[in-house]
């Protein structure tokens, strides 16, 4: 026996003590690895009624093709690798994800009862046109760096090498300003689309659904179509998601996946093609990725666990993920200008601050790639970019070109970082009111910012250039920000902090916030339409000069708020509470209150016309007060009186009121 074939058997060898030790340490720690009993097999559902096939266990016959190639790659490869990075890379490491009807993030501690299958399996079932699929649409979707885009590159891999069909032909776009006109002449009644990343697809932002209702009208002629998006993308109000594996989005029902998590036994498999033989490495690697936890379910960041091995870090979680797999690229980059002796090599941070003025300027233009052309162009007014000319744009950068010689990042969620640090350090504060669409991703960046920052240096953060239209935000930390003039659109905040935060002359608009604390803030001139606050704390506010419209306010605490001067127009107020609030000078018309609490001062110089108050607390208002004016038409069904008001409200129209009774 060679001493290169007793090498490799040992390496195997050890490599099957690697797995069997994962599938030992797991079980004792309660992790997830799937037993193969919920891993449903393709001919389970298939057998006898597939018409589309794809080749017998595919991906592992399709990535040992790929790798044995040597000629030259065709125009298509080429084309895939200026969009989507170079396949070949993807393929060395490709793991073949699981996928489920549920969100893996509504899941408690990745619940061993999912039933999951192997993607292929159900794309399969798909795109054979089983009688139960009646929509041409299957919707992927899945966190940031989870293998959206790389499971369509091995399906496009695929057709390109015969495993599958071949009388399909298959195109895979990433989805943008121009998806549709691409679409215009392509045939459609055996044609096959791959549409990928819909979340970076600008048209989208602020507009998913309207977006999404576009796209799947303009291709509902295609054979199939698979559409890939980020979970977190839909917002509050837009989240069509209702029913379990289909979605109902503008009259189209379209079946519904989520990728799963990576379990331990898919993380031990992309360490032994990651690190073939090197079995040091991949014990190294396991306990990183144990105090990583749920993080290390994701392929993306798999993918650069040699940066994290680096690291020595203790604490994980994504900001801080990120913040490693950058120090460690960019610190490469400084030590290969060293190496080629070169003068004046950049700090760490001016690479950092040029990466982020990139990242700005890429989400200015809405683009996940700028060419040199304008990067020269943005420089003469932003000389911060200036160093994007001195990094390597080889090997394991987080920063490439395509085919065409434009920038663009790795991949998108490193662009979404780096624009969080841009903002953090102020390099929008020039960009006009609104200008930039971030994701939530970016604020879910930001947030761990914001948290790291005292408390007198946050209203001096600049966030005047972002658009809040369109966002899923939970959990955000945005206590004492300067927000005035903002215009929230059609967002979701859930259990977040704004409290003492600025947003006078701001907007809410069509948006949920739910458990939100707005206490201590200043409101003022805020326009609330259409929106619907759901046990929040609004105590102490300002909110004189206020309008609200067709507003729904839930269990909300209005105790010591201002409210002279604001406006309420056919809005709803359940069991909220209102004493100590100066509700003074205000004008409300065609309103409910419902199980609300008021004080003595309440509704002084106001006008109430048309309202209702059902089940409130009315005893401590004065008999004076304009809610007991019968020319206000108000109706007060089981409210509680004082006896004055009641015994006014009793009172026949031509009988004489108590004041004038006692008037000389």
């Amino acid at each position: 026996m060679t001493p290169a074939v007793t090498t490799r058997r040992f390496a195997l060898t050890q490599a099957a003590h690697f797995r069997s030790s994962i599938r030992t340490v797991a079980g004792n720690a309660g992790l997830q690895t799937v037993p193969n009993s919920t891993a449903v097999q393709p001919s389970m559902e298939l057998s006898g009624i597939t018409v589309f096939k794809f080749a017998e266990n595919m991906i592992p016959r399709l990535v040992k093709t790929l790798l044995k190639r040597t000629e030259s790659r065709t125009a298509e490869m080429e084309r895939l690798t200026s969009v989507f990075g170079d396949p070949m890379k993807w393929a060395s490491y490709y793991v073949e994800p699981y996928c489920q009807q549920f969100n893996p993030a509504d899941e408690d501690d990745e619940s061993r009862h999912v039933v999951r299958e192997h993607l292929t399996s159900r794309l399969q079932y798909f795109l054979g046109g089983h009688e139960q699929v009646k929509s041409p649409h299957q919707l992927i979707l899945a966190d940031s760096g989870m293998g959206k885009t790389s499971c369509l590159v091995m399906l496009k891999l695929a057709h390109l090498n015969a495993f599958w069909p071949q009388k399909y032909d298959v195109h895979l776009l990433k989805l943008g300003k121009d998806t549709l006109d691409q679409l215009k002449d392509l045939p459609r009644r055996d044609t096959i689309l791959l549409l990928d990343a819909l979340d970076e697809d600008p048209l989208a932002w602020g507009r998913v659904t309207k977006r999404l209702i576009e796209i799947l009208s303009a291709t509902k002629n295609f054979r199939r179509v698979v559409i890939t998006c980020r979970t977190q993308f839909f917002s509050a109000g837009e989240d069509p998601f209702n029913r379990r594996g289909q979605a109902e989005i503008g009259g189209f029902l379209c079946p519904v996946v989520y990728l799963s998590l990576f379990d331990d036994l898919q993380v031990a498999d992309y360490l032994e093609k990651r690190f073939p033989g090197d079995v040091e490495t991949q014990r190294s690697a396991a306990p990183i990725l144990q105090k990583m936890r749920a993080l290390k379910f994701r392929p993306m960041l798999l993918s650069r666990i040699d940066d994290l091995l680096e690291n020595g870090r203790k604490d994980w979680t994504v900001f801080t993920v990120y913040e490693a797999l950058v120090a460690a690229w960019l610190q490469r980059e400084r030590a290969k200008m060293h190496e080629q002796g070169r003068k004046n090599v950049p700090s760490l941070n001016e690479l950092l601050l040029a990466c982020s003025a990139l990242a700005t300027l890429m989400f200015k233009l809405q683009s996940v790639t700028v060419s040199a052309e304008v990067i020269t162009n943005a420089i003469a007014f932003n000389s911060k970019l200036e160093h994007i000319r001195d990094i390597d744009i080889q090997g394991r950068s987080l920063l490439n070109k395509n085919s065409e010689g434009h920038f663009r990042f790795a991949h998108f969620s490193v662009q979404e970082y780096l624009y969080s640090l841009a903002i953090r350090a102020g390099v929008t504060t020039l960009s006009k009111k609104r200008e930039h669409h971030p994701t939530t991703q970016v604020f879910e960046f930001l947030d761990h910012l914001i948290r790291t920052m005292p408390m007198h240096e946050r209203a001096t953060l600049k966030l005047h250039s972002l658009n809040l239209v369109g966002l899923n935000l939970n959990g955000l930390d945005w206590a004492s920000l300067n927000l005035d003039g903002q215009h929230i659109s059609s967002s979701s905040f859930t259990n977040c902090s704004l409290q003492a935060c600025a947003l006078d002359g701001g907007t809410l608009d069509n948006s949920t916030f739910d458990a939100t604390i707005f206490k201590d803030s200043s409101l003022r001139e805020l326009v609330v339409s259409r929106t619907r606050l759901v046990k929040c704390d609004v105590s102490n506010t300002q909110l004189d000069l206020s309008r609200f419209e067709q507003a729904q306010f839930e269990v909300c605490d209005f105790r010591h708020a201002c409210l002279k001067l604001s406006r309420a127009m056919k809005c709803q107020f359940s069991s909220c509470n209102f004493h100590g609030a100066q509700v003074h000078s205000v004008h409300i018309e065609n309103s409910t209150f419902r199980d609300c609490l008021f004080d003595a001062d309440a509704f002084a110089e106001s006008h109430v016309g048309n309202s209702s108050f059902v089940d409130c607390d009315l005893s401590e208002l004065p008999v004076e007060c304009t809610l007991f004016q019968p020319e206000n038409h108000n109706d007060l069904t089981n409210c509680e009186l004082s006896p004055a008001a009641l015994r006014r409200l009793k009172r026949p129209p031509s009988e004489p009121s108590d004041e004038s009774a006692a008037a000389p």
